[in-house]
């Protein structure tokens, strides 16, 4: 029986590069669901606010309908955390899978962004997952989401001068290409680089690599911790201790110095 592995896709894209991953994923069973009603693009904290939750309704529903792992196809990772509360399937978001593989590959990866906002956002990331010492560098080619396929030469003169950059100035020895509709242009930026004369720089294109890791973790029957990640319902119910212990804490001190007032807090704090 095959594994089957669902790509949500979070925003509005003319793009259909997914058709391709789909086309060359042998041994899995890809499913793609568009949403309706969401923004073209996720660069803005804002509109990641308005589609997580939705993100966190379209997994819960491929778990109830017996899809073996979710991929959310944005470089945001946007709904991945809440969702992996929930389900006790793979759920995988592509910045994340790939900046861990990159740092297997080589010593320090840099990432090809859309627009210079979308530095910041990357470096928070970084900085989330503790990758600050592995982390080259993060550079924009100055081209929005829903125009990345309007000149794919351009794209790709774009894409070989950051990636050059990256290796030659910053120090990268992987270049990951920072947005899932970047698919497919992973070899040509390679190619560019070897005839730079920087043979043998990886470059990953995040979304053949998430799929990937999807069916390989819900192959091997691994999904996220319930220490890292515990099950949404039983998180709010043991959240309701604390009400019960309210009247058996010792009283405030009338002035409290600080060390008090952090020993009560521990005290509050401590489910034991």
């Amino acid at each position: 029986m095959s594994t089957r592995v669902r790509i949500v896709v979070p925003l509005r894209s003319t793009w259909d590069g997914d058709a391709t991953v789909i086309s060359s994923t042998g041994g899995l069973r890809l499913e793609v669901d568009r949403m309706a009603d969401v923004p073209q693009s996720l660069e803005a904290a804002y509109d990641v606010a308005r589609v997580e939750r939705q993100v966190v309704d379209r997994v819960v529903a491929a778990r109830d309908e017996g899809v073996d792992a979710v991929v959310v196809r944005c470089m945001r990772d946007v709904g991945v955390q809440a969702a992996r509360e929930i389900v006790g399937i793979p759920v995988v978001g592509p910045a994340q899978a790939t900046f861990q593989v990159a740092c297997m590959l080589g010593r320090r990866f840099s990432v090809l962004v859309t627009l210079p906002r979308s530095i910041e956002v990357v470096e928070d990331q970084i900085r989330k997952w503790g990758l600050r010492h592995r982390f080259a560098s993060a550079r924009a080619l100055d081209v929005p989401v829903q125009r990345l396929h309007d000149d794919e030469d351009l794209l790709l003169d774009r894409m070989g001068e950051q990636a050059q950059a990256a290796v030659e100035h910053d120090g990268a020895h992987v270049v990951v290409l920072g947005c899932t509709a970047m698919q497919g242009a992973g070899a040509a930026v390679e190619r560019r680089l070897a005839d730079a004369d920087q043979v043998g720089v990886p470059v990953i294109e995040p979304l053949s690599l998430s799929v990937r890791l999807a069916g390989v973790l819900a192959q091997l029957g691994l999904s996220g911790s319930s220490r890292t990640h515990p099950a949404a319902a039983e998180f709010i119910r043991q959240a309701q201790w604390p009400r019960s212990r309210w009247a058996s804490l010792p009283p405030l001190p009338e002035d409290p110095s600080t060390h008090q007032f952090l020993d009560v807090e521990r005290t509050v704090s401590d489910p034991r």
